[in-house]
């Protein structure tokens, strides 16, 4: 979706995800999110199993690498009105190093580009990642059971929303990975 190199990290590199990587995405999301829906919701595997094969969206998803290593994907949607963040995950061992906020500012530069805000649901428990929101300019603007709907700008958005948007666009650039080769 996103398919570029991240320029505010040139470390961190972007890749379309395809169906093959659904194992992958799972591993990640359960490492990374499971304690949050286990919390929430309770985990049963199957159940989980079957709620991401209904959600896992290859064409509007990006794999997250370093050094060749998955190390964690972005699912992005284009709707009329907003570009929504869907799923965010980094791996545990690799948070904390600047690897979420760049990737979001990838997701905010590619919105600011299409004149359009940008839209995320967090689950409450989920301090960190709400405080990383704050942080780049994305205000709450409700909740709904367990989850706090934040979206930031540009479009009316104040000058602080629209600032933070222009900075991401000014820290990315736009250049293509090559898809990985297909299984034949």
């Amino acid at each position: 979706m996103l398919g570029s190199r991240v320029n505010a990290r040139k470390d961190i590199l972007l890749r379309q995800a395809v169906a093959a990587d659904f194992d992958v995405t799972f591993a990640i999301k359960k490492a990374s999110g499971g304690g949050y829906i286990r919390d929430v919701f309770g985990w049963d595997e199957q159940v989980q199993i079957a709620f991401h094969k209904r959600q896992f969206s290859p064409d509007n998803s990006d794999l997250i690498l370093i050094d060749d290593d998955v190390i964690g994907w972005i699912s992005v949607f284009d709707n009329d009105d907003c570009t929504k963040i869907d799923e965010l995950y980094v791996l545990p061992d690799v948070q904390n190093r600047g690897i979420g906020t760049s990737v979001l500012l990838e997701a905010v530069a590619h919105a600011r580009r299409r004149g359009l805000p940008v839209r995320v649901r967090v689950f409450k428990i989920n301090e960190r990642a709400i405080r990383l929101y704050e942080r780049l300019g994305f205000r709450a603007q409700g909740e709904d059971g367990p989850f706090v709907h934040m979206v930031l700008g540009p479009c009316p958005g104040n000058d602080k929303q629209r600032e933070m948007a222009d900075n991401a666009l000014d820290r990315t650039r736009a250049s293509r990975v090559p898809d990985p080769p297909h299984p034949t």
